[in-house]
């Protein structure tokens, strides 16, 4: 198992943990039945035809869940480093409009976060607790947030991630006295218990929910210790065209099933359902 492991992180994937590496290769092995006897009990053989296979299956499960989200992730340290050195707010918020630059998800959001904040909590009154679930850069739009005595736990499923998330905090503690911020690391996908072990006010899950099952979807909305869960959609396609119908119609009915109301904020490549649970 170990070796595949090594084969799957070459550069692209070097810096996911290898205990997220051996949970995907683990979902992809149970998927595969007939690839996983192929190599049970053999020799490590990576010209193995089924090797290669299971290799590429859970690079592009990766791929999908996690890299084509970064855009330029060796900037990043950089950048960070160049935080604490800020001469003015302009210059504090210049840098992280260039760090939110390195996400894709972030990168999309930069053009609304001047309001979206303003318009999110004006639903859900004020907020004083946040669970940021798969935030990604998320955390670096606190600039935006203008969170004053709010606790914001900002979680992700590999801690490399939530490493990054913690040195950033620890840059702008200083603005943020009033604030306790905080990373946890959960994979919604193996660990959803978790979600329920944190009471908050709002929980953010923006756009997390594609990258899961439904099944898995569920899991995560009944297990929201919270009064608000915010859930985003992109409104584009993977290639980047416009949808026509944006609205996430299973996700609705399942929110009706559940018996959760819900307010929809539309914006130009991003559908927000503010759900109350």
């Amino acid at each position: 198992m170990q070796e595949i492991i090594s084969k799957i992180k070459t550069k692209q994937f070097k810096d996911i943990d290898d205990a997220v590496v051996k949970k995907e290769l683990d979902l992809v092995l149970k998927k595969n039945q007939k690839l996983a006897k192929e190599i049970q009990g053999k020799v490590f053989n990576e010209k193995s035809a089924a090797v290669k296979q299971i290799i590429k299956l859970v690079k592009q499960s990766l791929h999908y869940s996690y890299t084509s989200f970064q855009k330029g992730t060796e900037k990043r340290e950089k950048l960070l480093s160049e935080l604490s050195k800020a001469k003015d707010k302009d210059e504090l918020i210049e840098l992280h409009t260039k760090l939110l630059e390195t996400h894709a998800s972030t990168k999309e959001r930069i053009e609304i976060y001047e309001t979206l904040y303003d318009d999110l909590f004006e639903i859900t009154g004020k907020v004083t607790s946040i669970l940021d679930l798969g935030c990604g850069l998320n955390p670096l739009s606190l600039p935006w947030m203008k969170l004053k005595n709010t606790t914001y736990i900002a979680s992700e499923f590999n801690s490399a991630d939530t490493k990054f998330i913690d040195q950033y905090f620890s840059l702008i503690k200083k603005n943020y006295s009033s604030c306790e911020l905080k990373t946890v690391v959960i994979d919604l996908k193996t660990e959803v218990e978790k979600v329920k072990k944190i009471s908050v006010d709002v929980v953010f899950a923006w756009k997390v929910f594609d990258l899961l099952k439904t099944k898995e979807v569920e899991a995560v909305v009944k297990n929201c210790n919270s009064k608000y869960l915010i859930a985003s959609f992109s409104t584009e396609t993977l290639g980047k065209k416009k949808m026509n119908k944006p609205q996430r119609t299973w996700f609705e009915m399942m929110l009706k099933r559940l018996n959760h109301s819900y307010e929809i904020k539309e914006y130009e490549n991003e559908l927000f359902y503010i759900i109350t649970l």
